[in-house]
């Protein structure tokens, strides 16, 4: 049987509370760890309630269904929530991020399952990279957890258990490249320079980076490969996965004005390929675009 409570503030001492037994339901209000304990055989966080703080949950089994935030909702501080057993984690997660490395925690011995939402509360100068923030055992499954809108930042697993936050717009200098494109490729954040050619391939890095491709790598390059002159106009390009594009034509290739002819063409690794069946010019020139 739940213990079903309404909490305005419950602060746990440094020694802990004593244990719920049959467990603890939060229906409304907020239950907040300072540092300290809870034992009880099951805890619910219902939709509208709160956990919040720092300290240790002796639970087998919680399900979190209102909002998570480690060491609170208005605290600037990050903190480490800590969970002895399995987590169905299908509320909000409010992770605070005050540093590069300074980012809040929640961890579970046992298994993390749910579908939660991931908001996120950073620093300015805060720029993370693959800094895990939710911690289970190997077969926890992060595939419906997402970040919130808009989305600013990547949620990824790194390794089997762990889940890791990306800034994807954090720019350390300033260069348009953003830390995660730089540190990528250079495992640096600051050393590439929008407008070199590192590879030698014809495409800058910041082109390199708005097509997906590998500025360290010449074969890696966004560029038309062919054109079939059978039965109409057959272009053939490289592509990445995640781009949508979009393909234009001309009559001059030098001055010449181009004309969309279509776009939202979806990636199909490694080359894509799209057919005009009535050219209006035999002697026309294609180009295709990344869609933003």
């Amino acid at each position: 049987m739940y213990l079903r409570i309404c909490i305005l503030f419950c602060l746990t001492a440094a020694l802990g509370l004593p244990p719920a037994e049959g467990g603890l339901e939060v229906q409304s209000g907020i239950l907040h760890l300072n540092g300290g304990s809870l034992q009880t055989d099951a805890l619910e966080i219902a939709p509208g309630a709160i956990l919040e703080g720092n300290g240790t949950l002796d639970v087998p089994s919680a399900v979190l269904s209102g909002l998570t935030a480690p060491f609170g909702t208005t605290s600037a501080d990050t903190g480490t929530l800590l969970f002895s057993g399995a987590l169905d984690f299908s509320g909000i997660y409010l992770c605070t991020v005050n540093g590069h490395t300074d980012l809040d925690l929640i961890s579970a011995s046992g298994t993390v399952t749910g579908n939660a939402q991931v908001q996120v509360n950073k620093a300015p100068a805060a720029i993370p990279l693959d800094q895990v923030i939710l911690s289970g055992d190997p077969s926890s499954d992060y595939a419906l957890f997402t970040p919130a809108l808009p989305v600013s930042y990547r949620l990824s697993t790194p390794a089997p258990g762990d889940l890791a936050l990306t800034d994807l717009l954090g720019d350390t200098d300033g260069d348009d490249l953003p830390d995660w494109w730089e540190y990528t490729f250079y495992t640096n954040r600051i050393i590439a320079l929008p407008g070199n050619d590192d590879d030698n391939d014809r495409s800058v890095n910041l082109s390199e980076l708005g097509a997906g491709t590998d500025p360290r790598d010449p074969a890696s390059v966004f560029a038309i490969v062919q054109v079939d002159t059978n039965g109409g106009h057959r272009v053939f390009w490289n592509s990445i996965d995640g781009k949508t594009y979009s393909i234009e034509t001309t009559a001059a290739a030098i001055d010449g004005t181009f004309t969309l002819l279509t776009n939202g063409i979806a990636a199909d690794p490694p080359v894509n390929s799209w057919t005009n069946p009535v050219p209006a010019d035999p002697a026309a020139f294609y180009r295709v675009t990344v869609t933003p």
